[in-house]
């Protein structure tokens, strides 16, 4: 309530005006927030170059440049000629080092009563009093947990001295010689200060894959070990059921040793996630290298009669994750070439009709991907395809093989046909395999790639690694011909991939479904062209094609508004999103979805979602992950009566207090300097080496060299008893445990809510304005607040005539101004005809769904995006970036349409 006086005692004196305001109302209040933080990564690092550009110094003002070089010195030494140009280059890095999980939790529950009184008088002054009542308080003071082994967090300067130059023949010489101080602060356990290694590390297993499932069917693998159960993704199988679920949602918190090793880890498979149809044991024998052996640890069992097998990956290490992470990427297969050998094979090659029905096939872990054939240089004998098929992000043991390598993939004595695991390629001519080989092992290691952490900042630049795999194919013991598979390997976070669906589910006849999948380097807010099919599945995995797509030109999104399930690296991904309503010609059918677009390289890509069933209206079963809220995995945020965190926040919690241990953590402020020298273009003898660098290694005639730091101070060595900061420091800025102490990792007890029947506030307060606001000062206020009711009516009418019968009736003027427009006059609007989209990408014939028509000439963005927006409509064409997987074709603007509406 707010309620004006005024009155005016003759226009030379200011007018007395009183203001008076009521507040009276309650809340109900309801606040749980809990924080947490998980590094993932065990070292990271962020360059700040130029640092001179954003904190000038007196008098080197003109040292901006990543380098800058002074005027040169020249000079001769003897009767050879010597130049030397100096310059000062200065970096500022920030940096971690090793693992850090933790979260900090606190509650207030009540509720609030308030009663509020104000009164302004322009003669005297403002008096306020309130009162407010919190009833049945529930105050949960502060929880945390931490747990890490040893953490590091600091920053490092990184000025350098540079000297370029030539002498005699030798150009384009530069020598630096740097400083490294830094500064850090450091949280380690006691172990770990006393170099004693902790026999309590982090467990992680993921189980991966199951071979020996009836076909036909959906699993699910459920893994228990140390109280605690995971649950895999549900998934059809072929014989083999493969999961790539988020290793992040498969830890097992801290586990001593002697607990691991000989102990029993349960593993169960549950059918569509429900019923339990198999139930077996795993081992973990030794443990080498933080895995434990044997790798993959088996569990053995039986399903419907049928012996199956669960390989799980199990890693006993301080970075358990980041060991696993590690072996998940993206994964993008390409078929260059296949030669032929065998005449009557090319003889066959040679009709256009038979070429024209040829395709490449491989299979593995019971799913099939087929590609198109074509002439290569115009022979017959020599053919590629240019179908790149995306398999997303892979866990890398998943290509390891139950046998071993055997080249003659049909020989009578060979036993790789029996095993569902081996990658087999296949030429297939007329719907006939002329010719099969075994994959053999891929070497995975090539895909690596060195960092050197004083350099991360350049070394953080990904790049795709192809490996190249020759494939012998033969036919009844001969050799027909060789197929080249080429596999690209990028980072988990550059993956393509399908977001929804990602598992085994029912989708029903009429409904909507929100299609969701990712690709290489699609750049936000520009459209692409894409063609969407359904392929119908057998139970072996084989693909048949059907007549159902849809076009379709969309931008990429990174608020999609569900949770992604696989392993996608730390950033989230710009995603593509459509609806699509289930076609009632293939209800009662099992099928996978296949996006299917054209790079800038006009190579088209294929994406193969999971298998799922269409069904009839009414007849879907709910998701196994739902959690009840939603179709799609969203968690209603509630409302006043809601009591507690949603599921998914509930279980990232209850994953890091599996991690919490009773050890307690000492805390140190540290600093020191290092000193580096660096070589570039600089020819040295072998052996010679400068101070810092391994003898033994030499130069080697290595042109760029730098030396490993050394150390020049570091607070915690030396004499002089200047071992800590503390030490250094006056007592009064170390007090408090400023600079060093100790503190406890996690709370092991239940800490229990407060409660309080009743908190009274109360707050009176009285301002004399004359004392702090002189007399033209309080007559401007005056004036100003006995105006303020006319001017509200003035603005009103004034409003009201303006707006007059041009506009319906706005809730926003009614509610501000009071006003109620005519409805009787609504200005009309024209509605625009529909468009038509341009078709999408198209494909070669394959054994997919009919291929649309090709779309308008259009390229795509590199593959990584480029550092700046494009500043082209998404018309026109960018430019081409180097293979392998760039992003789809941005879709070109629709024309206007001449359909009438």
């Amino acid at each position: 309530i707010l309620i004006y006086k005024s009155h005016i005692n003759g226009f030379m004196k200011a007018p007395k005006v009183q203001v008076t305001g009521e507040l009276k109302g309650w809340a109900d209040f309801n606040a749980d927030v809990a924080t947490a933080v998980n590094f993932k990564t065990d070292r990271s690092a962020s360059v700040l170059d130029n640092i001179l550009d954003k904190i000038p110094l007196p008098g080197l003002e003109d040292l901006t440049r990543e380098q800058a070089i002074l005027q040169p010195i020249k000079f001769h030494f003897g009767g050879t000629p010597v130049t030397v140009k100096p310059g000062f280059s200065c970096q500022l890095k920030a940096y971690h080092l090793g693992l850090l999980k933790g979260s900090l939790r606190v509650g207030l529950a009540t509720k609030l009563l308030i009663d509020g009184l104000m009164n302004f008088n322009t003669d005297s002054g403002l008096q306020t009093n309130l009162s407010a009542k919190a009833l049945d308080v529930a105050f949960t003071p502060p929880t945390w947990m931490l747990f890490t082994n040893k953490f590091e967090m600091g920053m490092m300067m990184q000025p350098t001295l540079w000297l370029a130059g030539s002498f005699g023949m030798m150009k384009d010489m530069e020598m630096g010689f740097a400083l490294r101080p830094f500064f850090n602060i450091s949280i380690l356990q006691q172990d770990a200060m006393l170099g004693i290694s902790s026999s309590t590390k982090e467990l992680a297993i993921y189980p991966w894959r199951a071979v020996g499932l009836p076909p036909g069917k959906n699993f699910v693998i459920k893994v228990g070990f140390n109280g605690q159960y995971k649950m895999t993704s549900n998934q059809m199988s072929t014989g083999v059921a493969e999961y790539a679920d988020n290793v992040e949602e498969f830890t097992f918190g801290l586990v001593d040793q002697d607990q691991l090793v000989g102990a029993a880890i349960s593993v169960s498979i549950l059918e569509d996630g429900k019923t339990e149809v198999g139930k077996g044991t795993a081992v973990c024998s030794s443990i080498v290298n933080g895995q434990c052996s044997p790798s993959p640890v088996t569990a053995k069992m039986q399903v419907d009669g049928n012996d199956v097998e669960v390989h799980l990956s199990v890693v006993w290490h301080e970075s358990a994750l980041s060991r696993l992470t590690s072996k998940i990427k993206s994964i993008s297969l390409r078929f260059p070439s296949v030669t032929i050998s065998d005449q009557a094979v090319a003889k066959k090659m040679a009709d256009p009709d038979a070429l024209a029905n040829s395709l490449l096939r491989l299979t593995r872990n019971g799913r099939t991907f087929s590609v198109p054939l074509a002439s290569k240089m115009h022979s017959q004998t020599f053919l590629e395809s240019r179908v790149i098929i995306e398999l997303g992000p892979c866990f890398l043991d998943s290509w390891k093989t139950q046998t071993a390598y055997q080249p003659l993939a049909d020989d009578s004595k060979s036993t790789i046909g029996s095993d569902p695991t081996a990658a087999i390629l296949e030429l297939v001519l007329n719907d006939e395999v002329v010719a099969s080989g075994m994959m053999p092992p891929v070497q995975w290691d090539q895909a690596g790639v060195n960092q050197d952490f004083d350099v991360m900042a350049s070394s953080l630049k990904t790049s795709v690694t192809p490996i190249p795999a020759m494939v012998p194919m033969y036919k009844n013991g001969k050799m027909v011909g060789t197929g080249e598979v080429e596999i690209d390997v990028m980072p988990a976070s550059m993956s393509a991939f399908w977001v929804f669906p990602y598992e085994a589910q029912d989708f029903e006849e009429g409904q909507e479904y929100s299609f969701t999948w990712t690709t290489h380097g699609a750049v936000k807010g520009t459209k692409y062209n894409f063609t969407l099919t359904a392929q119908l599945v057998g139970k072996d995995g084989s693909l048949t094609p059907t007549a159902w797509q849809q076009p379709v030109s969309v931008a990429c999104t990174n608020d999609i508004g569900i949770e992604i399930y696989r392993y996608h690296g730390s950033e989230d991904p710009c995603a593509f999103q459509v609806k699509v309503s289930i076609p009632a010609k293939l209800v009662g059918k099992r099928v996978v979805l296949t996006a299917l677009w054209l790079d800038a390289n006009l190579m088209p890509h294929e994406m193969v979602s999971e298998p799922v069933n269409f069904v009839a209206a009414g007849a879907g079963t709910s998701r196994r992950l739902d959690s009840g809220s939603g179709q799609w995995g969203l968690v209603s945020k509630g409302s006043v009566d809601h009591t507690g965190f949603g599921s998914k926040v509930q279980s990232k919690l209850a994953n890091l207090r599996s991690h919490c241990n009773a050890q307690d953590l000492d805390y140190a402020i540290g600093a020191g300097m290092n000193f580096v020298e660096h070589m570039k273009n600089v020819m040295m003898p072998m052996g010679m080496g400068m101070a810092g660098d391994d003898p033994s290694a030499g130069m080697g005639g290595s042109p760029d060299w730098s030396s490993q730091p050394v150390s020049l101070f570091k607070l915690g060595d030396g004499p002089n008893h200047g071992k800590k900061l503390s030490k250094i420091l006056p007592n009064s800025l170390c007090a408090g445990g400023a600079c060093e102490g100790m503190l406890p990792g996690c709370q092991q007890t239940k800490v229990s809510p407060i409660k309080i029947k009743q908190i009274v506030f109360k707050l009176s307060r009285y301002f004399n304005w004359k004392q702090h606001a002189g007399p033209k000062m309080r007559h401007v206020v005056a004036y100003a607040l006995a105006l303020l009711p006319s001017a509200i009516q003035i603005s009103e009418k004034q409003v009201a005539s303006e707006v007059g019968e041009t506009m319906p009736n706005n809730p926003i003027l009614d509610t501000i101004f009071g006003i109620t427009t005519s409805t009787s006059t609504v200005r009309t609007t024209t509605t625009l005809p529909p468009t038509t989209l341009p078709p999408t990408t198209t494909l070669p014939p394959t054994t997919q769904a009919p291929a649309p028509p090709p779309p308008p000439s259009t390229t795509e963005p590199p593959t990584q995006p480029p550092t700046e927006p494009p500043t082209e409509a998404p018309t026109t064409q960018a430019p081409a970036p180097p293979p392998p997987t760039p992003a789809p074709t941005p879709a070109p603007t629709p024309p206007p349409s001449t359909t009438e509406a």
